[in-house]
């Protein structure tokens, strides 16, 4: 038997997975990757991530099947944006900044508010706005504040890159996570323009070099190999961002396939001809896809299945699963009048709208409003998230849904039945993983491409057909106009409790 691994650097968790060569998961190890939280500061250990990660694929290759000369390679992915630095002897020069982190608020106000006109310019070179989370904004804060952190920065890259860096000594990146941070959509080079506009033209020296998502990166060290309980050699591939290696874990390879990766963040992804991004579309997200001709137009949530993991332990008090999803079942559409919006992050939102002190809500409750009631208002409430991410990317075929979301069948019905499309659920868990594995077996001859791959590894679950109903239209146009009419609410209350 051949094998290969995908390891997935996420947000809340390391994953290592263990895949055949026909994308069927045969073993996975997870840990917790300990985020760093003070605020809205969020932090990793960058050293600590990596023993973490090879960790996990040690107990991977200790439970078996798998022998270490049955590993054809090592694919890699990770959580997107966020600064990840390195100085001039290849060791971070502080810890991580996540995406998620919330200090550059500021900075995000000041080219996206105060002077829209760079925002705007930013976004028709990268063809994805800079929002507080992005290496950008990051950067420019680094620089304001940190400035002695700053002048060590020889490297900028990500948790991927990070993780393939350690397995190999290649400092190297992809288009999908570089072109989300400091290269032009259109043709990969350097956004010397943004790097201008925001006073960091000296940061274009830290750009690695820039490699095809589904190549050979590198071959496992040997100090690597003993540590993963691997051999030396092994191809590490480069690897894409986990959002759109997630994608491709579902199957969305072809222009007009739709996925919803729910998981941690709420990721609705379209796949399209990279000639046919529209970079003047300030708010829209587009993404280079694995394949180089293709791109992903993205809108990414900051919060997604935390919304319902809080709601599990703050409401329901319960673990169990079916428990709780048999009383939202037992309640009606349109939750007894009451409307939930899924801002949980002390960060705000960025997708599909932009505002630095968005909060979550529930508007309607009442002295009749039942636990189910509330309950049921957040598996709506992010049902509509979701819809709201569509509106004006063109989707009219069905939706791929990935992610811990896709494991619930009340949710994944919900969703079918507020958006009017059928949601399909792939078979597996680790799509983030399956999609590293593949691009991995594209890189190594297993397969010749990435729709290839996607015809041999990715299986369809279950299908879920919408079911009209007249009340989710009349709840989501009511859940578009409350989050309008909250704008300025949301700037009154941090007036009030935040300053």
């Amino acid at each position: 038997m051949n094998y290969i691994i995908g390891i997935d650097g996420g947000t809340t968790k390391i994953k290592a997975v263990l895949f055949d060569t026909t994308g069927h998961e045969i073993e996975t190890v997870a840990a917790p990757s300990d985020i760093l939280e003070d605020g809205v500061r969020k932090e990793l250990d960058m050293d600590f991530f990596w023993e973490k990660t090879a960790a996990c694929v040690r107990l991977l290759m200790e439970k078996g099947p798998a022998t270490p000369e049955e590993i054809l390679a090592v694919g890699v992915t990770g959580q997107g944006e966020g600064l990840w630095a390195l100085d001039k002897n290849n060791r971070p020069v502080s810890r991580a900044i996540l995406w998620n982190d919330g200090r550059a608020h500021e900075e995000n106000w000041a080219v996206n508010e105060k002077t829209p006109g760079i925002g705007k310019l930013v976004h028709r070179n990268l063809g994805t706005p800079a929002g507080a989370g992005s290496a950008l904004l990051l950067l420019r804060w680094t620089k304001d504040n940190r400035p002695d952190v700053y002048r060590q920065i020889q490297t900028v890259f990500f948790a991927k890159d990070w993780l393939r860096y350690c397995m190999t000594d290649k400092i190297a990146t992809d288009p999908t996570d570089g072109g989300a941070a400091y290269l032009r959509l259109i043709d990969g080079a350097p956004a010397v323009q943004a790097l201008t506009v925001l006073s960091l033209s000296e940061a274009e020296s830290g750009i690695p070099e820039v490699l095809p998502s589904d190549t050979i990166a590198g071959q496992l060290t040997a100090a690597a190999a003993e540590k993963m309980g691997l051999r030396a050699g092994i191809p590490v591939v480069t690897g894409a961002m986990d959002v759109v290696a997630s994608a491709v874990g579902t199957g969305a390879v072809g222009v007009g396939d739709a996925a919803v990766v729910l998981g941690t963040t709420c990721a609705v992804e379209q796949v399209l001809r990279l000639r046919d991004c529209d970079v003047t579309r300030c708010r829209r997200h587009c993404l280079h896809h694995v394949q180089a001709d293709l791109a992903i137009d993205l809108s990414s949530t900051i919060n997604g299945m935390e919304n319902v993991e809080w709601m599990m332990r703050e409401i329901a008090r319960s673990g169990n699963y079916r428990v709780v999803e048999g009383l939202i079942e037992d309640t009606r559409p349109g939750s007894g009048g009451v409307v939930y919006h899924p801002y949980l992050s002390a960060a705000g939102e960025r997708a599909p709208f932009q505002h630095r002190d968005a909060s979550a809500s529930f508007f309607g409750v009442n002295s009749g409003t039942t636990k189910g009631d509330l309950m049921r208002a957040v598996y709506e409430g992010l049902a509509f998230s979701v819809r709201d991410c569509l509106e004006g990317g063109g989707y009219r075929g069905r939706l791929l849904l990935s992610g811990g979301g896709a494991g619930s069948e009340t949710l994944s019905q919900m969703i079918a039945d507020v958006t009017g499309q059928s949601v399909v659920v792939s078979r597996g868990a680790e799509f983030g993983a399956l999609g590293a594995a593949m691009t991995a077996g594209v890189a190594v001859g297993l397969f010749d491409s990435i729709g290839n791959a996607a015809v041999k590894c990715c299986r369809l679950k279950k299908i879920y057909k919408p079911r009209q109903n007249a009340m989710y239209e009349k709840c989501y146009t009511f859940y578009r106009e409350l989050r309008a009419a909250f704008g300025p609410l949301w700037e009154r209350r941090a007036e009030i409790f935040e300053k």
